[in-house]
């Protein structure tokens, strides 16, 4: 019986290789080029520095890729909050962002432990319990006043994030 394996073309060093941060660098170029603006009121490109509020699950689990056949490997992943933050801005919603974090992590917790009640002597797989009951995210913690204090940005736009959203009828 003949065996064939797969032949694998990841690096085995822990050191970045010149062909990595080649097509890093071509990867963010790239990307640039492909990245559209429908419009731009002068807001856009941010100036460097100073105080920003960052509010939403993608700053800091920023998606990389997709999932399944759409992930992508890499070594390290900037998310929203680095990248601000590596460009000189000052997050000042992470209070917020620990909240919404800390509601996440609870959600989860607690998902875990009713898929373990749920399975435990049923003989149902914990697979096909995903399958029917999907995990799902908790609700958004409210922006507070506290919240939108912090920055300049935040209280001018504290009237808007507070109110509530009209129907869309």
């Amino acid at each position: 019986m003949v065996i064939f394996m797969a032949k694998f073309f990841a690096s085995t060093s822990p050191e970045i290789s010149g062909r990595e941060k080649r097509n890093m660098e071509r990867a963010r170029k790239i990307a640039s080029q492909g990245m559209v603006l429908l419009s731009n009121n002068g807001a856009l490109p941010l100036a460097g520095g100073g105080k920003i509020a960052l509010f939403g699950n993608g700053g800091r689990k920023t998606v990389k890729g997709g999932t399944g056949s759409g992930d992508v490997n890499s070594r390290f992943v900037v998310n929203v909050e680095q990248g601000l933050e590596e460009a000189g801005f000052q997050v000042t919603t992470g209070d917020w962002l620990d909240r919404y974090d800390k509601a996440v992590e609870e959600a989860r917790a607690a998902y875990g432990e009713e898929m373990r009640a749920a399975v435990e002597g049923s003989g149902v797989m914990p697979i096909l319990y995903l399958f029917d009951h999907p995990f799902k995210e908790p609700a958004v913690p409210p922006v507070t006043e506290e919240d939108c204090r912090k920055d300049r940005l935040s209280r001018r736009l504290t009237g808007w994030l507070l109110r509530p959203l009209a129907p869309l009828m």
